[in-house]
């Protein structure tokens, strides 16, 4: 069942913390044993953030629609 009320809310930005979420715990585990004890935050992740961002952008319209949905 959706909720349509929190998949209202979900939109670039959402969608861009999230990967770069997941970016930054792969990395972090990327051996498979836990290698980088560095806190995900705005100073240690506002690069990897920023590429999201990027990405997110240059992504046609009609592309981020289709994700969104």
């Amino acid at each position: 069942m959706k909720d349509e009320g929190f998949m209202g809310k979900i939109d670039g930005p959402f969608i861009c913390l999230t990967v770069a979420i997941l970016c930054h715990s792969l990395r972090c585990w990327q051996t498979g044993i836990f290698i980088d004890n560095v806190a995900f935050t705005h100073a240690s992740s506002s690069g990897l953030l920023e590429r999201q961002r990027q990405t997110w952008e240059s992504t046609g319209e009609v592309w981020r629609g289709r994700i969104i949905e």
